[in-house]
């Protein structure tokens, strides 16, 4: 099995063009940010204070709407949408892109997240993990804090532009097979898998205040009433 249970990494037009170096000479040269917030955008170790959780949750909502509104410039179908919009915006490809900008090389890891990251690179078999992508949205989202969204959309223009032609490359044959979009290579399954961790990470970060919301209204409940447990 994988690490983590990490899937096999596809073998697509994107995904080649991702991991060639060379496309990426170009764009390491990454927004600046104040120091103290590039620090906590760098800082992925969990529940430590001051880390990247919160940039996380919005990056993620930023990259998702920017690849969204880049696919509509060019969408040939609203298959072609959903096809090219998700493709360039889920874990694997932002993890890709994390790698070739060297956000990895400056950040705070996990023990566990720090050895996949440093044993994993582009010619591996397996999908880069989500350590990796969790940075790219981490920085998207200080660069949207720090500076607002004409300017993330403006960094995330240059970054996914690129990769239209070959994402929309995968689709068309795709299309040409005769397959479905639901039988896209990212299977459901995976999908299924990368919202619950996104979830998941979201209850992380808001244990304490669901812990203290639950104790709250277990206190208001009459002590006849049906016992609850609540445990995080």
């Amino acid at each position: 099995m994988s690490p983590r249970g990490r899937r096999s990494s596809p073998t697509t037009q994107l995904v080649e063009y991702l991991n060639r170096s060379d496309n990426w000479c170009n764009l390491k040269d990454l927004p600046t940010l104040a120091k103290s917030r590039l620090r906590r955008a760098q800082n992925s170790v969990k529940r430590s204070k001051d880390n990247n959780d919160l940039l996380e949750f919005i990056g993620d909502r930023v990259v998702n709407l920017a690849c969204s509104l880049i696919v509509d410039k060019v969408k040939e179908s609203s298959d072609h949408h959903m096809f090219v919009g998700r493709v360039l915006s889920n874990n694997d490809t932002l993890g890709r892109i994390a790698y070739q900008l060297d956000l990895h090389k400056s950040a705070h890891l996990d023990q566990r997240d720090d050895f996949e990251v440093t044993e994993w690179n582009p010619r591996h078999a397996i999908s880069p993990p989500k350590a990796l992508a969790d940075l790219f949205e981490s920085y998207a989202g200080a660069v949207y804090e720090e500076h607002g969204w004409e300017r993330v959309m403006d960094w995330l223009k240059q970054i996914f532009t690129p990769l239209l032609k070959p994402a929309t490359e995968d689709f068309n044959r795709r299309s040409d097979a005769g397959c479905n979009f639901s039988d896209s290579w990212q299977s459901v399954d995976q999908e299924l898998q990368d919202y619950q961790e996104r979830i998941l990470d979201y209850l992380d970060f808001k244990s304490k205040f669901l812990t203290e919301a639950a104790r709250s209204a277990l206190d208001a409940l009459p002590a006849s009433s049906l016992q609850l447990i609540f445990r995080w």
